[in-house]
C-alpha cells in the first residue's frame, strides 16, 4: 500500500502559528526566501514520520526549541495526513503534541473506508506502527537513515550521497546498512567471537576437534601399549620362574667343584710363566741367529775393501766424478731448452712484425659502426612488425567475437571490419528497442497483477467477514450495510471467494508471463552487453590502426613490406658480423703472440730479430763448452770403474758407497752374537723340563676346573638375566599403572572438549551458513535491483545515459568498494567520477528515487529540501529538467520540492509561496494558474 501526503497542519510550530497545507499528487513546489519557514515544514514531516524518542534526535537543537516563542499557548501541534492509493481508501493521520515542558504526546489514527481505529497512542508505539504502515521493516537507526537518504533529502544531501558511495568501503557500508544486511554480519561476527568454557572461541572450533582427535589417538595408542605390555609381562613372569629353578640346581653343582678349580688356576699361572720364559728365550735366540751369518760376514768384508778402493780414486779436483756428471748433464738440458725457446721467440717476433695491425683495427671500428646502425634499424623495423602483428591479432579477435554474435563466417576477413562495425551498431540499437518494449510490457503485467492480487485479497477478506458475521448472526451487505439473510450472506461470500480465486489465478498467470518476459529481457541484456563489448573492442582496434596511418584493408600489405625490409637488414647484418668475427680472430691471434713474448721478457715493439739471433749464438757457445766438460768427466768415470757404459759406471759408484756403509762394524758384531746364542740355548733346555712336569698335573684337574668355570659363567649369566627380568617386570607394571591414569585423565579431557566442540560447531555453522550467506546473497540481489531501478529512472529522464552499472569490486585485505558507471545510449561506459555536474545531480536524484522504491513498500512521495543550493547555473538547469521529467513519468506519485530558487516553479504542477509576516508568522499561499 503506497501513501502520499494529503495535508499538513502546523500550530505554534516554529514560525508557523496556524498553517494548513493541502498536498496532491504530482510535483508541488514550496518557494520562499531563506528564513521564511519552508524548512520548518520539512522538519514537521520528519518528526511525524520518525517520531523521535530523545531530545537529541529532534531538528533545531531539541524539542524545547520547536514551540513558537511568541505563542500564548504552551505547546505546538503537528498533524500529518497520509492517504493510500489502493482501491479501498485508507487515511493515516499522525498527530503530535509538543509541550514546552513535559513529554511529547503522539497518536496514530487509521481510517479504512468508514472504519476508524487508533493504532498507536504513545510516541514509543507510533514509530514502529508508522514504519510498518510505510512498509519499512528496520531498526530505528536504519529507519532514520532510510528516511534521510530515500524519503526526505535535506540540503546538500544529493551530493553527499554520491560522495559516500564513491568513497571506497564507506559506500558499501552505507548501502548494506540501508538494505538491512549488516545485521547478518554483526550477528555472525558476534557468534563467531563468543568465548566458551576453557577459553575457546566459536571461530576456532576446528582446533577443538583436532585437539579431541589428538587426545583420542593418544588414548588408543595408550590402550594398545597396555595390551602389548601385559603380554610382555606374562611372558617375563614365565621366564623368571624357569630361571630361578635352573639357577638353584647349578649353584649346588658348582660348590662341589670349587677346590679343583682353584688348583687348576694356580697350575695355569705357573705354566704361563714358564711358557712366557721359553718364548722369550726362543725369540732372543732367533733374533741373534738372524743377526749372525758367517759366510755373509766374509762376503761383506770383501765387498767393503773393493768399494773403498773405487771410492778413493773417484775424485776430480776434490769433487766426486758422478756428482760432476749430473751437474754437467743438467746444464746441457737447460741450454738445449733455451736454444729451442729462442728459436720459437724469433719465429713469433718475425710473424708479429709482418701483420698490418693498425689497418685491421680501423676496419674493425668501421664495421662495428655499420653493425650498430643496422641493429638499430632492425630493432625499429621489428617494433613496427610487432605492433602491426599485435594490431592484426586484436582486430581479428574483435572480428571473431563480433562474428560469433552476428552469425558471420568463423574465419574473419580484415577488409570486412567497417561492415561488421556498422552491423554491430544496428544490432545494438535493435536490441535496445526490443528490451525497452519488453520492459514496458513486463511493468504493465506487474501493475495489472498487483491490482488483481489486491482486489482478490479485498474480495477474500470481505467474504471472510461475511462468514464470520454468519457465525455471530450479524451478517450485513459489505457494500450498502443492509442486513442479509444467512443464505444471501453465504451466497455472496461464495461468489466473492470464486471471484477472488479467479483473480488470483489471473494474477499468477500475469506474474508467470512477467517472469518469462524478465528472463527474455535478461537474455537480451546479456546479448546486448556482449554486442557492446564486441563493438568497443572492434572500435578500439580500428582507432589504433588509424593512429598508425593503416587501414584494415592494407594491414597485411604493410606487414609484408616490413618483413621484406627486415630480411634485407638481416642479410647485410650477417655479412658484416662474419667479417667482424674474422677480424676479431686475427687481432686475438696477434695479441696472443704479443702476450707470449712479453711473458718471456721480450718487448715485440722494441726488440729486433738480430738481437735475439745474437743471443742464440751465445747460448750455442755455452752449450759447446758444457759438452766438452761432460765428455771429459764421462771418460774419467769409465776409467775408474772399468765399466763399458756410463750407466754401468754410475751403478758401480753407487754400490761401492753402499758396501762402505755396511762393512765398517761387521766383524765385531759377528763374534759377540756367537757367545750370546750358546748361553740362551742352555736356559731353554731347563725351562722345557719344568714345563713338562707342570703340564702333567694340569691335565689331571683340567676337566673339573673347566666344568666349574662353565657353571660359574652360566650362573652369572642366569643371575643377570633374572635380575634384568625382575627390573623389566617392575618397570612394566609401573608403566601400565601410569598409562591407565593417563587414559583416565585424557578421557575426562575428551568428554569436556566434545561438549564444547558440539556447542561451538553448532554456533559457527549458524554464523557461517545462515548469516553470512544470507548477507552476501541479499546484498548482491539488492544491488542488482538497485541497478535496474536506477536504469529505469534514468531512461525516464531522457538523458544521454539510459542505464547504470552498480557492481561490487573486491579490494586488497578482503575489503570491497562500489564500481559505479553509466552507460550511454550508444554503449559508451562512463565512470561516475567522469560525469559533469548536471549529470551527477541527475544520477544522484535517480539513485535516491531508486532507494525510495526499493527500501519503502508504502512511501509514494519524495521530499527535496533546497536541492539547488550551491549549484551553478548549468547544474541548476539540469536539475530542473530532471524534476520536469518526474512530472512526465510515473516514477513517484508525489514530489515535494522546498526551495528559494523560483526557476524551479516552471517544473511544478502546484506552487505554494512561503512568506514571513512579523505579526502572523509564516504564511503559505497557493499561486493560482500554475
Amino acid at each position: 500500500m503506497r501513501y502520499t501526503i494529503e495535508r499538513i497542519e502546523l500550530k505554534n510550530f516554529l514560525s508557523h502559528i496556524d498553517t494548513t497545507l493541502p498536498l496532491g499528487r504530482g510535483i508541488t513546489v514550496l518557494v520562499g526566501d531563506n528564513g521564511a519557514g519552508k524548512s520548518s515544514i520539512v522538519d514537521a514531516i520528519f518528526i511525524q514520520l520518525y517520531q523521535p524518542q530523545r531530545s537529541g534526535e529532534y531538528p533545531r537543537g531539541g524539542i524545547r526549541n520547536l514551540v513558537n516563542r511568541t505563542s500564548p499557548t504552551d505547546h505546538a501541534l503537528i498533524k500529518l495526513g497520509l492517504r493510500s492509493q489502493a482501491s479501498t481508501p485508507t487515511l493515516l493521520e499522525i498527530t503530535s503534541k509538543i509541550p514546552r515542558q513535559g513529554s511529547r504526546e503522539a497518536r496514530v489514527l487509521k481510517v479504512v473506508g468508514s472504519q476508524k481505529k487508533i493504532i498507536a497512542r504513545r510516541p514509543t508505539e507510533a514509530r514502529g506502527v508508522i514504519a510498518r504502515e510505510l512498509g519499512i521493516h528496520a531498526e530505528p537507526e536504519i529507519y532514520k537513515m532510510i528516511l534521510e537518504n530515500a524519503v526526505i533529502i535535506r540540503q546538500g544531501k544529493l551530493e553527499s550521497i554520491l560522495d559516500t558511495l564513491t568513497s571506497g568501503h564507506d559506500g558499501v557500508k552505507l548501502l548494506k546498512t540501508l538494505f538491512g544486511v549488516t545485521a547478518y554480519r554483526e550477528a555472525s561476527e558476534k557468534i563467531a567471537e563468543l568465548t566458551l568454557a576453557g577459553g575457546y572461541r566459536v571461530r576456532g572450533h576446528e582446533n577443538i576437534r583436532k585437539e579431541i582427535e589428538n587426545l583420542q589417538d593418544k588414548i588408543r595408542q595408550l590402550k594398545r601399549s597396555i595390551t602389548s605390555i601385559q603380554k610382555e609381562l606374562e611372558k617375563l613372569n614365565k621366564e623368571k620362574k624357569t630361571l630361578e629353578e635352573t639357577l638353584e640346581t647349578m649353584t649346588k653343582e658348582a660348590e662341589a667343584l670349587e677346590g679343583d678349580y682353584e688348583e687348576y688356576n694356580e697350575l695355569k699361572k705357573e705354566i704361563n710363566k714358564i711358557n712366557s720364559k721359553i718364548d722369550n728365550i726362543k725369540r732372543e735366540i732367533r733374533h741373534k741367529k738372524q743377526e749372525y751369518h758367517a759366510k755373509r760376514c766374509q762376503q761383506l768384508k770383501k765387498e767393503y775393501r773393493e768399494a773403498m778402493k773405487i771410492l778413493n780414486n773417484a775424485y776430480i779436483d776434490g769433487e766426486r766424478v758422478d756428482i760432476l756428471l749430473e751437474r754437467y748433464t743438467s746444464a746441457k738440458r737447460q741450454l738445449e731448452q733455451q736454444l729451442r725457446d729462442m728459436e720459437d721467440h724469433i719465429r713469433k717476433l718475425e710473424k708479429y712484425r709482418r701483420t698490418p695491425l693498425q689497418s685491421l683495427e680501423k676496419e674493425l671500428l668501421r664495421i662495428k659502426g655499420q653493425i650498430d646502425s643496422l641493429r638499430r634499424e632492425k630493432e625499429r623495423v621489428a617494433d613496427t612488425i610487432r605492433e602491426l602483428e599485435s594490431l592484426k591479432r586484436e582486430l581479428l579477435h574483435a572480428l571473431r567475437e563480433a562474428g560469433k554474435l552476428l552469425g558471420l563466417p568463423s574465419t574473419p576477413q580484415l577488409n570486412t571490419a567497417t561492415t561488421v562495425m556498422k552491423r554491430l551498431h544496428e544490432e545494438i540499437e535493435r536490441l535496445e528497442r526490443e528490451i525497452d518494449s519488453k520492459t514496458g510490457r513486463k511493468e504493465e503485467l506487474i501493475r495489472e497483477s498487483s491490482i488483481m492480487r489486491s482486489e482478490a485479497k479485498r474480495k477474500k477478506k470481505t467474504a471472510e467477514l461475511l462468514l464470520q458475521g454468519i457465525e455471530r448472526s450479524e451478517q450485513k451487505c459489505p457494500m450498502c450495510g443492509r442486513p442479509l439473510t444467512t443464505d444471501e450472506a453465504r451466497h455472496i461470500a461464495e461468489t466473492l471467494l470464486k471471484e477472488a480465486k479467479v483473480l488470483l489465478e489471473q494474477h499468477e498467470k500475469l506474474l508467470h508471463d512477467a517472469r518469462l518476459l524478465e528472463r527474455d529481457i535478461e537474455e537480451l541484456k546479456g546479448r546486448l552487453e556482449r554486442l557492446k563489448h564486441a563493438h568497443t573492442l572492434l572500435g578500439q582496434a580500428i582507432e589504433k590502426l588509424k593512429e598508425k596511418e593503416v587501414t584494415p584493408e592494407n594491414l597485411d600489405e604493410k606487414i609484408a613490406e616490413a618483413d621484406q625490409v627486415m630480411q634485407e637488414i638481416v642479410e647485410k647484418l650477417n655479412t658484416l658480423e662474419n667479417r667482424e668475427s674474422t677480424l676479431h680472430k686475427e687481432l686475438g691471434r696477434l695479441e696472443g703472440l704479443r702476450k707470449t713474448l712479453l711473458e718471456k721478457g721480450i718487448d715485440p715493439d722494441k726488440t729486433t730479430s738480430e738481437e735475439l739471433k745474437a743471443r742464440y749464438k751465445e747460448l750455442e757457445q755455452e752449450l759447446k763448452e758444457i759438452m766438452r766438460k761432460l765428455e771429459e768427466t764421462e771418460s774419467k768415470l769409465l776409467e775408474i770403474t772399468g765399466a763399458s757404459t756410463i750407466d754401468d759406471a754410475r751403478d758401480t759408484i753407487k754400490k761401492a758407497e753402499q758396501a762402505r756403509l755396511r762393512g765398517q762394524s761387521l766383524l765385531e758384531k759377528c763374534t759377540r752374537l756367537e757367545a750370546e746364542i750358546e748361553s740362551l740355548s742352555q736356559d731353554l733346555e731347563e725351562s722345557l723340563k719344568e714345563l713338562d712336569k707342570q703340564s702333567e698335573r694340569l691335565k689331571q684337574v683340567e676337566p673339573n676346573a673347566a666344568k666349574f668355570e662353565s657353571l660359574q659363567e652360566e650362573i652369572k649369566r642366569l643371575s643377570e638375566s633374572l635380575q634384568e627380568i625382575k627390573t623389566k617386570i617392575a618397570a612394566k607394571e609401573e608403566l601400565i599403572s601410569d598409562k591407565k591414569e593417563e587414559i583416565e585423565k585424557l578421557q575426562k579431557e575428551v568428554n569436556e572438549k566434545e561438549k564444547i566442540y558440539r556447542k561451538a560447531r553448532l554456533l559457527y555453522q549458524v554464523a557461517r551458513d545462515l548469516f553470512r550467506r544470507a548477507e552476501d546473497i541479499l546484498f548482491q540481489e539488492r544491488l542488482r535491483l538497485l541497478e535496474e531501478e536506477v536504469s529505469e529512472i534514468l531512461n525516464e529522464f531522457q538523458l544521454d545515459y539510459n542505464a547504470a552499472r552498480i557492481r561490487l569490486k573486491e579490494r586488497k585485505l578482503g575489503t570491497s568498494e562500489l564500481d559505479i558507471n553509466l552507460v550511454s545510449r550508444t554503449g559508451v561506459i562512463t565512470p561516475i567520477d567522469s560525469l559533469s555536474g548536471g549529470e551527477r545531480i541527475a544520477f544522484a536524484l535517480a539513485l535516491v528515487l531508486a532507494l525510495n522504491r526499493l527500501l519503502t513498500g508504502g512511501v509514494g512521495f519524495l521530499v527535496l529540501d533546497e536541492p539547488t543550493t550551491h549549484l551553478d547555473s548549468v547544474r541548476r538547469r539540469e536539475l530542473i529538467k530532471v524534476i520536469e521529467a518526474f512530472g512526465r513519468s510515473s516514477l513517484v506519485d508525489q514530489l515535494i520540492v522546498v526551495t528559494h530558487d523560483r526557476e524551479v516553479m516552471d517544473a511544478a504542477d502546484v506552487v505554494y509561496t512561503v512568506e514571513k509576516d512579523p505579526s502572523r508568522g509564516s504564511i503559505v499561499r497557493r499561486i493560482e494558474g500554475v
